[in-house]
């Protein structure tokens, strides 16, 4: 088997930001999509499921970060709080 490189932690950083965008920007839709159709409609479940994908890589990339770079770990990094709170 071939042993992959890992991510850089200035890469985990730059896909930490994007998946903080991503889930915010989901979560909106999801919001909206639950507030025009029934909970149990296949357009609720859809859009719920997605923000609960993009929750479930966040925790995996997190994870992979804390095991990574034990250091330099900081749980801002995948979870900043709000956009203000970014780890740059």
């Amino acid at each position: 088997m071939v042993k992959k490189d890992r991510l850089s932690l200035d890469e985990h950083k730059a896909i930490a930001a994007q998946l903080f965008a991503i889930r915010n920007q989901l979560l909106d839709i999801s919001l909206r999509i639950n507030n025009a159709y029934p909970f149990a409609s296949k357009q609720a479940t859809a859009s719920n499921q997605a923000v609960h994908f993009v929750d479930d890589l966040r925790n995996h990339m997190d994870s992979a970060l804390a095991k990574d770079f034990p250091d330099d770990f900081d749980g801002k990094i995948y979870y900043p709080g709000s956009s203000t709170d970014q780890v740059k």
